[in-house]
């Protein structure tokens, strides 16, 4: 009797933290963010909820897609239901640092408002620029499941579209705190990216990632929009029978 009162318990607990933590507190986060920029100032604690738990759910719902689409290399045939993997599997470190680096950048921009060190600041700004950069093109990229998963993608572009508004309202924020450098501190944000960019590629160079390893994240790929592969023929088969 103990041990089944336990393991309802437990199953309630985990129930409900799927149930808060990936259908409510999502689109919580969504509209909070959206109101936050009205105000002056805004809170940490969606930031860091939005940053950390986001990339979590993004990474959860990224493995349910993969496991139902069969994704696989673009130089393995899958079953004629599924698509091959959208980011090279090799290559992807790349994409997991410049994209660590950038929300990394804004969790110190949004946290750090009050720091009067300038040149943290126009260095933050630029892994945040680099972020969103590499955002939109993960955005172009996942644009052919609108034929296959069509919710999964508007879940994925949710995201996406916090981690823009996040971004452009700490930017502002940032940027307007400095007063008469404003057009200065945009020159050399811009100018941060570039520099932080190549010192990035070169530190993935000696990883054989080199710097064509963002680029190639996203054309040693095939059935997806900036893909450059082709694939062997797919295979007849039922969904139903793959999942037998």
């Amino acid at each position: 009797m103990l041990e089944n009162t336990w393991n309802g318990i437990v199953d309630f607990i985990f129930t409900a933290v799927v149930i808060v933590g990936y259908f409510i507190l999502p689109p919580y986060l969504t509209v909070r963010n959206i109101l936050d920029l009205r105000k002056p100032k805004r809170t940490r604690l969606h930031l860091a909820l939005t940053v950390i738990w986001g990339a979590c759910c993004y990474r959860t719902l990224y493995g349910v897609v993969s496991f139902m689409d069969i994704f696989a290399s673009f130089d393995r045939a899958i079953p004629s239901f599924g698509m091959h993997e959208p980011f090279s599997t090799y290559y992807r470190p790349s994409l997991y640092l410049f994209a660590g680096v950038g929300l990394a950048g804004l969790l110190v921009l949004g946290f750090c408002q009050k720091l009067k060190a300038p040149v943290i600041k126009i260095f933050c700004i630029g892994l945040v620029l680099i972020l969103n950069s590499v955002s939109a093109l993960m955005c172009v990229q996942l644009a052919p499941m609108i034929f296959h998963h069509p919710i999964a993608l508007c879940l994925f572009y949710a995201y996406h579209f916090n981690i823009f508004v996040l971004s452009a309202s700490n930017i502002w924020q940032t940027i307007k705190g400095m007063e008469r450098f404003r057009g200065l501190a945009v020159l050399a944000s811009a100018t941060s990216a570039a520099v932080t960019a190549f010192l990035l590629c070169t530190a993935l160079s000696f990883t054989g990632q080199g710097f064509r390893g963002l680029p190639k994240v996203f054309t040693q790929t095939s059935d997806w929009t900036l893909s450059r592969q082709v694939s062997p023929p797919s295979f007849e088969m039922s969904r139903e029978r793959w999942m037998d």
